[in-house]
């Protein structure tokens, strides 16, 4: 099962990042499992599901995409796509929208099984703008970015943050609830800061409202990564049928500023 659990940490963060470097252990390999990653999003593209098998650590960072799966994903108003695949391994819709407010079904076929979830899309919330801190410490030179946005009064809200150097995605788990925050005008940092950043680079911060599913899935996933967690296991996947990955129906909001000294 661990085996099992760091091929698949391996294969989401080459999903994430693939510019990033993979180290390959000298483990033995495991059965493949199939992963699912899917998104429905209020941005273009609407939808797009990403269909492959884990990969054992010979062949980590391989993305082995599946090409004779059948997807469907419908919302709770009765519209409804079978996605046609984009690229081996790569489903994306053609006519569905993402409202949010919506509910999401998601339907994959595939060897003789099916594997669905249900998910709903959140409201909107939008970075109302996006600035930069900057601290001395020790002579190191720290950045930070902070979007600004306003909590919704009247729900719960939990939150994911993909942040971008010259559009090519950061390879770190960013999520967010506004237990004590609902309300109000928000100015947190998007991590402890980002070293990753010079100054002339172009940042980009995503702000997306995710379910409580979702976050429960990505902060399982940051804590494993973190070593926070101390029995490391797959996170909980909302998608039912034994697979491992997630679907998720999410707003988004970006903005991007140019980083200085």
């Amino acid at each position: 099962m661990k085996s099992v659990y760091s091929t698949f940490i391996l294969l989401l963060l080459f999903t994430l990042a693939s510019c990033e470097k993979v180290i390959q252990p000298d483990l033995k390999n495991e059965k493949p499992q199939l992963v699912i990653e899917g998104e429905v999003s209020n941005q273009g593209p609407a939808c797009r599901i990403s269909i492959s098998m884990s990969s054992s650590f010979n062949e980590a960072g391989n993305f082995n995409g599946v090409t004779d799966a059948v997807v469907k994903v419908s919302d709770n108003l009765g519209n409804s796509e079978t996605l046609p695949m984009q690229s081996p391994g790569i489903y994306q819709s053609t006519i569905l929208s993402g409202i949010p407010g919506r509910t999401y079904f998601l339907n994959v076929s595939y060897d003789g099984k099916e594997y669905t979830s249900v998910c709903k899309m959140p409201s909107s919330v939008s970075i109302d703008t996006l600035f930069q801190m900057t601290q001395i410490a020790n002579g190191n030179t720290r950045r930070f970015l902070i979007p600004a946005y306003t909590d919704p009064i009247s729900e719960s809200n939990y939150y994911r943050l993909k942040v971008y150097s010259n559009g090519k995605p950061i390879s770190k788990i960013f999520v967010r609830k506004d237990y004590l925050t609902n309300g109000i005008n928000v100015t947190q940092p998007v991590g402890p800061f980002l070293s990753e950043f010079v100054p002339t680079d172009t940042a980009t911060v995503c702000l997306m409202g995710i379910d409580k599913s979702i976050y429960e899935y990505f902060n399982g996933l940051e804590q494993t990564l973190n070593g926070s967690s101390s029995a490391p296991a797959n996170p909980v996947s909302n998608i039912s049928g034994g697979c491992l990955g997630y679907f998720s129906a999410h707003s988004k909001s970006e903005k991007k500023i140019k980083i200085i000294d």
